[in-house]
C-alpha cells in the first residue's frame, strides 16, 4: 500500500503533473498570464506540501510504518518543493523547445 502511494506520487509530480501544465500553456496560454502564474505556482507549491506530508502521515495513521523525526520535519518544511525538483526540468526542455519554435519561425 505505501509503495503504491510512492510511485503513484514519484509518476504524479515527474510527468502528469508537469507534461500536463506544458500542455495546458499551449492550449490555453491566457490562464499563465502575469499575476496568474502565481496562483499557479501557490496551487503546485501547495498540492506538493500536501502531498509529501500525506505520504508520511496517510501510512503512519493506517499502522503501516513509523515515520522517524527526520522523515517528518523535512516533509513539513521542504515538502512544497518535491514537485518543483522534478518538474523545472521537464518546464526547461518546454522553454527551450518555445524558444526553438519561435526563433525557426523568423528564419523562415
Amino acid at each position: 500500500m505505501y509503495y503504491l502511494l510512492f510511485f503513484t506520487l514519484v509518476i504524479l509530480y515527474v510527468l502528469v503533473i508537469p507534461i500536463g501544465l506544458c500542455f495546458l500553456r499551449e492550449h490555453h496560454p491566457a490562464w499563465f498570464r502575469r499575476s496568474k502564474i502565481l496562483l499557479w505556482i501557490a496551487g503546485l507549491a501547495l498540492f506538493s506540501w500536501c502531498g509529501a506530508v500525506g505520504a508520511i502521515l496517510i501510512p503512519s495513521y493506517c499502522g503501516l510504518f513509523v515515520p522517524r523525526g527526520p522523515e517528518l520535519v523535512f516533509a513539513l518544511f521542504f515538502g512544497w518543493s518535491y514537485l518543483w525538483f522534478a518538474a523545472v526540468p521537464v518546464f526547461a526542455i518546454y522553454g527551450v523547445l518555445l524558444l526553438m519554435r519561435r526563433l525557426f519561425r523568423h528564419i523562415e
